[in-house]
């Protein structure tokens, strides 16, 4: 996949510039497996659940936490099944192709329940591979634009004050030289 970036991506930048992960298990994986993968990974930001192949269900590393060491620990959980979990604590994902732009995906995001809202969305790529993208990801890549705006004005303000100091210095200086030998002149016609 080709990532040069070019005029148009600067202006509207896409999910395929963002790094990605992957943690896919089917729903019938037991919590035990997927766990260990969670261990060994700690970047995943959460576990996409399958169904089919396809996106049936999120859940975020922290609430999968809470599910695995709930009230009875994960003795018990670890023989359980991933899509179990998932019924009351997971949330429907969002899937994305990579060449949705980074504005859309984190508007959508954003828009989400709050208990949601930061979860990681999944990005499918056009072999119909599933991706993670953390969230917190999506929003640094959407305020980056914003942050460089930001700085460009900065710079204008600066450059801008800047000139209409050297104005204001210029007129002052032409101002006074044009004043001085003019008061002579005057000087001069009010004699005669």
């Amino acid at each position: 996949m080709d990532r040069s970036l070019n005029a148009s991506t600067h202006l509207n930048p896409t999910l395929a510039t963002l790094p990605t992960t992957e943690l896919c298990v089917d729903e019938g994986e037991i919590v035990e497996v997927m766990a260990e993968r969670l261990e060994h990974d700690n970047g995943v930001p959460g576990v996409l659940v399958t169904r089919g192949g396809l996106p049936f269900s999120f859940i975020s590393r922290q609430r999968l936490v809470e599910q695995i060491a709930g009230r009875f620990g994960f003795a018990l959980n670890q023989r359980r099944r991933i899509g179990e979990l998932t019924q009351d604590h997971g949330a429907t994902p969002l899937v994305f192709s990579v060449d949705t732009t980074i504005k859309h995906a984190a508007q959508l995001a954003i828009d989400r329940t709050t208990e949601f809202a930061f979860d990681a969305i999944v990005v499918k790529d056009e072999h119909n591979n599933l991706r993670l993208i953390c969230s917190h990801d999506l929003l640094q890549a959407q305020a980056r634009p914003m942050t460089l705006a930001y700085r460009e004005i900065e710079t204008q303000k600066e450059i801008a004050e800047s000139a209409n100091a050297a104005k204001i210095r210029f007129l002052a200086t032409v101002s006074h030289e044009i004043r001085t030998p003019m008061n002579g002149v005057l000087g001069l016609r009010r004699c005669c």
